[in-house]
């Protein structure tokens, strides 16, 4: 087993046995969907790249965002860091390239982007080339509150932030507690 097939083993395993915190982060993420359509993929990376720090110990996340995959022939958004044998590798949340994926899965024309051909497609034509990390069970609602925090957050000082975030810390901390008993 290869380094990204034991990650996706170990995110798994997480992911059924603690669904309420797979539940929150990606309710969380997908209710960047009522800020943005455009935003909402970036906001996913940065989510799940804290999602893999927070919560899964043997392995660290780095988003290494745009900055260092300019060019649209490399979309790993994430790099993955095993925190035993140290050993890094990339991960993208998005189906991009050329391929069976990009005939059968894209949905909304030629112009859709790598994102809605990827974590968020739902075609019936795309099954049989994804693996699914929660095998169907997930569902999520929006979280209103975090679109107001956002709004709240645009418009505050970073030593407001520093304060938010030190609150979201101890939150964060609280879940992993409750899955660690």
């Amino acid at each position: 087993m290869n380094n990204y097939e034991e990650f996706l083993e170990r995110f798994k395993l997480l992911a059924s046995k603690n669904q309420n915190i797979v539940i929150n982060t990606l309710s969380n993420i997908f209710t960047m969907r009522l800020i943005g359509n455009k935003t909402h993929g970036d906001l996913a990376e940065i989510g799940i790249a804290e999602f893999i720090k927070q919560f899964m110990y043997d392995y660290d996340s780095i988003h290494v965002g745009k900055d260092l995959f300019r060019a649209k022939e490399h979309e790993e958004y994430i790099m993955i860091i095993n925190e035993i044998t140290k050993e890094k590798f990339p991960i993208s949340l998005k189906a991009y390239g050329n391929g069976p994926l990009q005939c059968e899965v894209r949905y909304g024309g030629a112009p859709a982007n790598a994102l809605q051909r990827g974590l968020w497609t739902h075609t019936k034509n795309a099954v049989s080339y994804f693996d699914s990390l929660t095998n169907g069970w997930i569902k999520y609602s929006h979280n209103k509150t975090l679109v107001k925090l956002f709004s709240l957050a645009l418009n505050s000082t970073e030593d407001g932030h520093k304060s938010a975030n030190e609150i979201l810390q101890k939150d964060i901390d609280k879940l992993k507690n409750n899955f660690n008993q």
